[in-house]
């Protein structure tokens, strides 16, 4: 009992020092000595609760062991000077890794009071820091992403304020719990009032429009989809099938849709949105975009053209197990931008991935993914819960495909460790079970 105690300690202090970080930006401006305790003691703490819990420790070497591999597919494919050195990368990529199994822990460790306390942390400081965004995107307009010159001073407060693009991210992930807490009211019990997530709620919105994250809006736009009553994950599936058929069927009235937005958000000053809503109009409409958007899509070519040449091992298959090296061109595909033709296109994980180590050093990320849900879908009592974390499945693969996925830690923490824990709240799920 002693040892279990310590234990669930350890794992609840790990997971509180992320909770701490992701949703109070500030601390990303703390010397660096107090925020390696945020960033490395999660790391430290877990290791001591898998040589407490020794029935863990095979899966804890086997996770710590992905993330190192999955450091050096992208310390290879990645062009040189672009990414961090590779014992930068393998640590971030343990950082971010282990909260997989800080999810399995959590799940295996916490009861209904554990998380209870976490997410009412979480809250608190979520209505904190995205009411100090607002007010510092209206008193410091310099300091906004389409204006940031990105001198030192102004980058910094940009990067604790609203243009930190992690804790972005972060909260547009929280909008499942979020969700999923305001239509619960027994989940919801002890949290917060349902006036108060509705409040909270508002500020992410809020917050997630003024970060001009085109990404961010498509990911949050998906999460509205769990509120859809269905049964089952297979009818929640045909009704997304036929969302994305009926944009195929309707795709010039959908772009004369975005346009009209695009018109909307510049004449209110939203250049970034103008600009992003236009090339995907574009896009649908003409075939083709301009811009973040089409450049977006050159890059994504390129890591396809990749994974094409050598379907196995994509980019290592062709360069060998040497690290890119970058290379300007005149052209970058049929856009003119200088390009790194040699690496990967730098700006979708996954398909970066793919073109990068080809189904060889996909199948691994593959059989994390299928881990996690394994584990998280034994906990599950209910459809509407089920439906919730499906969505926010989907949402965090949408991320992968169009974004940095893999840099996130604070994504990573909502992903597989808050959203498992809704698990734990409400009548008959509060008890501890045994994980496998």
């Amino acid at each position: 009992m002693k040892k279990t105690i310590r234990g669930r300690d350890l794992v609840f202090a790990a997971v509180f020092l992320q909770v701490l970080y992701s949703f109070l930006p500030i601390i990303r401006e703390f010397p660096f000595a107090i925020k390696l305790i945020f960033r490395a003691g999660p790391v430290v703490l877990m290791f001591l609760a898998a040589l407490i819990r020794r029935s863990f420790w095979k899966k804890y070497l086997l996770l710590n062991a992905f993330a190192v591999f999955m450091a050096l597919v992208r310390s290879m494919v990645y062009a040189n000077g672009i990414v961090e050195s590779i014992p930068t990368n393998i640590a971030e990529s343990i950082m971010y890794w282990s909260c997989v199994i800080e999810g399995v822990y959590a799940l295996s460790y916490f009861d209904a009071n554990d998380a209870r306390k976490l997410f009412r942390t979480a809250l608190i400081l979520i209505g904190i820091s995205s009411i100090s965004s607002i007010i510092g995107t209206i008193l410091f307009p310099r300091a906004i992403r389409s204006t940031v010159s990105f001198l030192v001073e102004e980058f910094a407060y940009y990067k604790y304020n609203i243009g930190a693009y992690s804790y972005v991210y972060a909260i547009v992930f929280m909008l499942i719990p979020l969700f999923y807490l305001f239509k619960m009211p027994e989940e919801r019990k002890n949290i917060a009032d349902k006036r108060l997530l509705a409040v909270i709620i508002f500020e992410v919105a809020v917050n997630i429009i003024l970060s001009q994250f085109m990404a961010a809006i498509i990911v949050a736009l998906l999460s509205v989809v769990a509120l859809l009553k269905t049964k089952s994950i297979r009818r929640l599936a045909i009704v997304l099938a036929s969302i994305v058929f009926a944009i195929y069927l309707f795709t010039e009235p959908v772009g004369l849709l975005l346009a009209r937005i695009a018109e909307f958000a510049g004449n209110r000053g939203y250049h970034d949105l103008h600009e992003r809503f236009n090339g995907l109009s574009r896009l649908l409409i003409v075939g083709n975009a301009y811009g973040d958007i089409g450049a977006r899509i050159s890059l994504y070519r390129i890591s396809i053209s990749h994974f094409l040449q050598n379907p196995l091992l994509g980019l290592i298959g062709v360069n060998g197990f040497r690290r890119a090296t970058f290379y300007k061109t005149v052209k970058m595909l049929d856009i003119g931008i200088p390009s790194m033709v040699n690496s990967v296109g730098q700006h979708s994980d996954i398909v970066d991935l793919l073109g990068g180590g080809g189904i060889i050093c996909f199948i691994p990320f593959i059989l994390v993914i299928r881990y996690y849900w394994k584990s998280f879908r034994a906990y599950i009592k209910s459809s509407t819960l089920l439906r919730f974390s499906f969505i926010g499945l989907l949402q965090y693969l949408l991320y992968g495909v169009v974004d940095h996925s893999f840099s996130c830690v604070d994504v990573a923490l909502v992903v597989f460790v808050l959203v498992p824990l809704l698990s734990k709240l409400g009548d008959g799920v509060s008890e501890v079970k045994p994980a496998e």
